[in-house]
């Protein structure tokens, strides 16, 4: 964002973008890369053309040198300025390029970010989330951008171009969450239909005490527990609530008051019946929904999707379990001897969306913030000028 001189307002956002690469701290080399449609206005300044190869060439500004810096063309319209890393050297190079580009304001907001930089990737906790953080990140919109600008010359249209740049930005929201274990998974459903017993599964040890007498669970209780679906794997938090019920002890109504705040944050819902208890189990997930409606459950499960979790399925006859319904969010399990478990992860990767979310690259705050100017774009010809821009700047 630039702003106005004159009045303080926030002036249209510019074209070219600075940014410092390299952490902030005196280091050997600092590299600055400078993108857009006049990041060459910036180049001809000090080499007099745009050059193809890297080339060192010497920045002069206030009467002397301020350093000796290769340039490094990444494109057409993006090019690297690397330097010695000293912090006065950088700060001085990009306050001279932010008034080559006249906007000398430009350098307190490129400074104050490098100075106090956000977290652009996503935080993981698996091995196998570093794998898929580094081979989407490489991949990167730049993979996308160029594409797109082949489809636009194959007489694809702008606001196919556009709808896709929503989904990539809606789909990089969800990627921190994703990978780095924020996901929240909560277990509902009545007492003794074996919450517990399956977040102990899950979990591997025991997260909570079970037992048979009603009303055991008297809290909520959190774990991080891992998910596994074929190749994919993530971590998430793990709810296990107290059984809803009706009842007078006001220790266990505050468990179940407790256990329901937590839904407002949860993503997915495993609603845990005991098929041994419901008059139908081939309509599982109707017997579930009904259940929750008579426990004033249906506006937390009209905003957050959820999956009917049959247990105690070993003790039913196998031609007494069917009926999965037309969505497929329902999964006979027993926690007791872990059937249907990997099934379940599996459901819960697909309520996530995990598997279409994951064919698209992480996208950094920068990128992020060229794609949100893309789909603000009144023009082809500005469209065009902000595909050029994601697909140089790698």
């Amino acid at each position: 964002m630039t702003w106005s001189k004159a009045d303080g307002k926030a002036a249209p956002a510019s074209s070219t973008t600075i940014r410092v690469l390299t952490p902030h701290g005196v280091g050997a080399i600092a590299v600055i890369e400078i993108s857009g449609a006049d990041a060459g206005k910036v180049i001809k300044a000090v080499a007099s053309d745009s050059p193809r190869l890297a080339t060192l060439r010497s920045i002069h500004a206030d009467g002397g040198v301020i350093d000796e810096v290769l340039i490094v063309p990444r494109g057409p319209d993006c090019f690297e300025l690397h330097s010695h890393g000293g912090l006065l050297v950088v700060e001085k190079l990009v306050r001279w390029i932010a008034h080559t580009l006249g906007d000398d304001d430009m350098a307190h907001a490129v400074l104050d970010k490098w100075r106090h930089p956000e977290a652009d990737l996503p935080q993981v906790e698996t091995l196998w989330g570093l794998r898929m953080l580094a081979q989407a990140h490489r991949r990167g919109p730049a993979d996308w951008a160029r594409q797109q600008m082949q489809n636009l010359e194959g007489g694809g249209s702008a606001s196919d171009v556009k709808q896709q740049a929503q989904w990539l930005l809606a789909a990089s929201a969800d990627l921190p969450r994703l990978l780095g274990g924020q996901v929240r998974i909560a277990l509902v459903g009545p007492p003794n239909a074996g919450k517990s017993s399956l977040a102990n599964f899950w979990l591997g040890h025991p997260m909570s005490v079970t037992s048979d007498i009603p009303g055991t669970t008297r809290d909520w209780v959190e774990q991080t527990v891992r998910i596994h679906a074929g190749e994919l794997e993530m971590t998430a938090r793990l709810t296990d609530t107290a059984g809803m019920r009706q009842t007078t002890d006001e220790l266990e109504q505050l468990a179940i008051a407790g256990g329901l705040s937590t839904l407002c944050q949860t993503q997915v819902i495993v609603l845990v019946m005991d098929v041994t208890q419901i008059s139908n189990p081939q309509h599982l997930r109707l017997e579930a929904w009904r259940w929750a409606r008579e426990h004033g459950l249906e506006n937390q499960l009209d905003r957050v999707p959820w999956i009917a979790a049959g247990n105690k399925c070993d003790l039913l006859p196998p031609m007494a379990l069917s009926g999965e319904g037309a969505d497929g969010l329902s999964v006979w399990i027993s926690a007791r001897h872990g059937m249907g478990i990997t099934t379940l992860q599996e459901k819960v990767m697909q309520v996530l969306a995990v598997p279409e979310i994951l064919r698209h690259p992480v996208i950094d705050s920068a990128q992020r913030a060229r794609l949100e100017r893309l789909v603000l774009s009144r023009h082809s010809d500005d469209l065009r000028m902000r595909l050029r821009e994601i697909a140089v700047a790698i």
